[in-house]
């Protein structure tokens, strides 16, 4: 094919001229999504969602004083603390601002101008990368950073705002291939690497996790190009103590725990070719494969293919395997880690297997696995853009990019309109009286813990940056794998509530926390100190009967609060194989399994009693089922006691088993099994606190 004059296309261009156009691209990106109001902090974006919680983690952080580890504030699940890291509030920006952070604006926070740092750097690594991988002009520079920041998976991440920051995946590689291809820069490139890992660390463990497999395959492909192991060792060895000392002076170790999901938050195999307008399947087959979604885009599936059919027609197409082994090797693992141990191709499962228990440790902490895909996709597309600006047939290229860059565009411009409209979606007015309510306290308490009761996480996020604004501890939190017992014990409330203090609950709590509510809790109750605002029950040293337009009537001390005995109806018992008739649960013909089940009643430690009424049609000396008392303990169900569900001949009866623990019970089910025989019937189940 005919060459095209030498132009743009072929001059070099220096360092910094690559930069500058790399940050042009970013910069009209930027300015074409975002609002300015949203870098300075200013949109709902920021009172909503995961977005929040980096927000207020902040807030906590800045308002205390500095603790060890250096990540700490008691502020926030007061009065234990806890590391920001687990908040997602880019520990990294945060040290850099905590000095400062008494001259700051009030409430000032930066989670969204690290939207604008991300894409900035995001376009700076693609820059660096391309130039590494051997593209040094203009044109290769701006082709690269098009790509980057219009990456679909950056584009859809956004609300985990740390996690943006691809930009260090992009760098990392850029420091691994120009430390693999020119043995001079070998050093520097490993001390990048590790510099890398140590950064990526106080941004988001995930980025790290990342970064390190990419170190990994540096060091083991440099001793496969004739470094000593002794030199890789050592490398290996400063990259863990420097992992090791920032994991403990920043809090990460201890406070953490693990997770499940690790199949839940896979990727679909569909994904990388699916998720845009032109190209739309099911890439979501369990819920939360979204987590994983990884579609390159129309345009990016326009270039690979362009890519391979360039490396196709050299002799050698399988060079590129030979010279970097791990970095291959590598990016199959954490393709495979992506999908996980259960593989789905749209709605369909095609493999399943099961990893050693050793590995637990790994999938706990790293249970979003179809995140890691990353890192491949990164490689794949920037390999085969270098493959197609090399190209000696300009035309190529320059025809391939005018198809796939304005593809691209189109493609994947929902993904973008969704995110167009959620950080241009104004701030909104709390017209909720709380803040008022608030107003001189020093201490929020709400119960139970999170994590330990029955209303959904954004209750929680509402109170918690209600607080972090308003200068209050609070006791709880939605915070990442944070270690936590439930209960009274476990939600670090105090004996008796003081005048600076004010309690928080959903009023639909308390008929599942009955048997376990705060002392404190009562004893305000007693005094007439508590009352029901937006259904939420609040409780406070002088409470004040209006709030502005709002009025409310004092809680009532009744049996609800106090009792030490609880009934429930078979109406207020779900079930699976029977029908409610009159106001009891009635089995159907031969249709054997649960009965009834609930109420998942929350037990403090003691002695209690359950009991179940009910009858069954066989004759008196038969057997109509089973019945038993489990608990979700640790997540999974624990059986505390059980029995026989003997016929009564259609008679009414009652039967009871005693029970103790030392810990605190959640989620208590009295659950009835029908074995199919005669007509079985419940009427009730009680549960009773015994002295």
């Amino acid at each position: 094919m005919r060459r095209v004059a030498k132009g743009v296309f072929d001059v070099p261009c220096p360092t910094w001229a690559a930069a500058a156009i790399a940050l042009a691209v970013a910069t009209a990106y930027l300015a074409y999504v975002y609002p300015l109001d949203f870098f300075r902090g200013i949109g709902y974006y920021f009172s909503d969602g995961d977005a929040s919680q980096h927000v207020s983690g902040w807030l906590f952080y800045a308002r205390d004083s500095l603790h060890f580890p250096l990540l700490r504030t008691t502020r926030l699940n007061n009065p234990d603390g806890v590391s920001i890291a687990l908040t997602d509030s880019i520990p990294l920006l945060a040290l850099l601002l905590k000095p400062i952070s008494g001259l700051l604006p009030q409430g000032f926070q930066y989670i969204g101008l690290w939207h604008a740092v991300a894409y900035l750097t995001q376009a700076l690594g693609a820059a660096v990368l391309i130039r590494v991988l051997g593209c040094r002009t203009l044109f290769a520079a701006c082709i690269a950073a098009s790509v980057a920041v219009s990456w679909p998976a950056l584009t859809n991440r956004l609300g985990h705002t740390s996690l943006m920051t691809h930009g260090l995946i992009l760098f990392a590689l850029s420091a691994y291939f120009a430390g693999v291809k020119d043995a001079r820069k070998s050093g520097l490139a490993a001390r990048c690497l590790i510099g890398l890992i140590g950064l990526a660390l106080l941004v988001h463990p995930y980025l790290m996790a990342m970064i390190y497999a990419i170190f990994l395959a540096y060091v083991l492909d440099k001793r496969v190009g004739g470094e000593s192991w002794r030199v890789q060792g050592l490398r290996v060895a400063a990259s863990l103590g420097l992992v090791g000392a920032l994991m403990y002076l920043f809090g990460y170790i201890g406070s953490a725990g693990g997770a499940g999901g690790f199949d839940y938050f896979s990727m679909n195999l569909a994904s990388p070719f699916c998720g845009g307008l032109f190209l739309h399947c099911q890439i979501d087959a369990t819920g939360g494969q979204q987590e994983g979604f990884n579609y390159f885009g129309a345009g990016g599936l326009l270039i690979l293919a362009a890519g391979t059919l360039s490396f196709m027609r050299k002799r050698q197409p399988l060079g590129v395997k030979v010279k970097y082994p791990f970095l291959i090797l590598m990016a199959m693992v954490l393709t495979l880690y992506a999908l996980s141990t259960t593989w789905y191709l749209g709605d369909s499962k095609v493999l399943r297997y099961s990893l050693p228990s050793v590995f637990k440790i790994i999938t706990s902490s790293f249970r979003a696995s179809g995140r890691f895909f990353w890192v491949v996709g990164y490689l794949l597309m920037f390999v085969m853009l270098a493959r197609l600006l090399r190209s000696k047939a300009r035309l190529v290229p320059v025809g391939v990019f005018a198809v796939a860059l304005p593809l691209q565009w189109f493609d994947t411009s929902a993904i973008r309109n969704n995110v167009i409209n959620a950080v241009h979606r104004p701030e909104q007015v709390d017209r909720k009286p709380w803040p008022s309510i608030l107003a001189d306290a020093r201490h929020l308490i709400m119960y139970p813990a999170f994590g330990c009761g029955h209303v959904g996480a954004e209750q929680y996020l509402y109170f918690q940056n209600l607080a972090a604004r308003q200068g209050l501890t609070f006791n709880t939190g939605y915070i990442a794998r944070l270690k936590r017992s439930c209960g009274v014990a476990g939600a670090g409330l105090p004996a008796e509530f003081d005048s600076d203090t004010v309690f928080v609950m959903r009023e639909s709590e308390l008929k599942f926390i009955r048997f376990d509510l705060p002392p404190a809790l009562v004893t305000a109750a007693k005094r007439g100190e508590c009352a029901v605002v937006d259904k939420i029950l609040v409780c406070r040293r002088k409470l004040l009967k209006s709030v502005g337009e709002i009025k409310w009537e004092r809680a009532p001390v009744n049996g609800l609060m106090l009792e030490e005995k609880a009934e429930y109806a078979a109406k207020e018992l779900p079930t699976v194989v029977g029908r409610l008739e009159g106001g009891r649960i009635v089995s159907e013909p031969s249709r054997a399994g649960i009965l009834s089940y609930g109420p998942y009643v929350d037990l403090a430690p003691g002695k209690y009693r359950a009991s179940i009424e009910y009858s069954c049609s066989s004759a008196a000396d038969g057997q109509c089922g089973t019945w038993d008392v489990v608990a979700d303990g640790a997540n999974r169900l624990q059986k505390v006691t059980q029995g026989v569900l003997r016929a009564t001949d259609g008679s009414s009866v009652s039967l009871s088993a005693d029970f103790a623990f030392e810990r605190p019970l959640p989620a208590l089910e009295i659950r009835s099994i029908y074995d199919g025989d005669g007509v079985m019937e419940i009427h009730k189940v009680t549960v009773e606190r015994r002295f």
